[in-house]
């Protein structure tokens, strides 16, 4: 009985199930009298898990948020790592104090190349979307899906030659690359 929620209507088959003239385990249609049984949260982890994983293996970016056009169009080109600042405890730290990529090279087909600090380069896609009333700034998301966990970063230019990735929450890094010349 545990789990289960009963109304008292009389043919709701509630009084039965008090009585144990069901069997643990019996499985009713939908159009059972029986009413509704709470799923287990393992259940709702595993499906809310095996959506998210199917919508992000079956998804391609073929397009921009219309709002984030500005930003898409700024942010093509390749990007070096300048400094990161922020924190619990503002800070600004250097490329071997962060964990940040050494370079990002966006391209205009959604695709980036990230260079970590060791050399190994790694392309994924990314996406921009328009920001809020509150925050107007474009929110790039960079990969996705089961290998990716994408971090939303909130997207500035400060002329055409200085990107700042907001983390835009938590301990609130904002990240600065320089264009690249190319």
């Amino acid at each position: 009985m545990a789990g289960v929620v009963c109304h008292d209507a009389p043919a709701n088959g509630c009084d039965q199930l008090r009585r144990g003239a069901v069997e643990p385990g019996t499985a009713f249609s939908r159009a059972s009298t029986m009413p509704r049984l709470r799923p287990r949260p393992i259940e709702t982890a595993l499906l809310t898990a095996s959506v998210i994983v199917g919508f992000a293996c079956s998804s391609t970016v073929t397009s921009v948020d219309p709002g984030a056009l500005e930003a898409a169009r700024a942010i093509v080109g390749r990007w070096t790592f300048v400094r990161a600042c922020g924190g619990f405890a503002p800070t600004c730290r250097t490329i071997g104090q962060t964990n940040e990529p050494t370079t990002y090279q966006f391209r205009s087909n959604f695709t980036v190349t990230l260079t970590s600090q060791a050399g190994a380069a790694t392309t994924l896609t990314y996406q921009l979307f328009a920001g809020s009333k509150d925050d107007p700034r474009a929110l790039l998301i960079i990969g996705g899906g089961p290998l990716v966990d994408p971090r939303p970063l909130q997207v500035s230019f400060a002329g055409d030659t200085l990107l700042t990735l907001d983390e835009g929450c938590c301990d609130r890094f904002a990240i600065d690359y320089r264009r690249a010349p190319e």
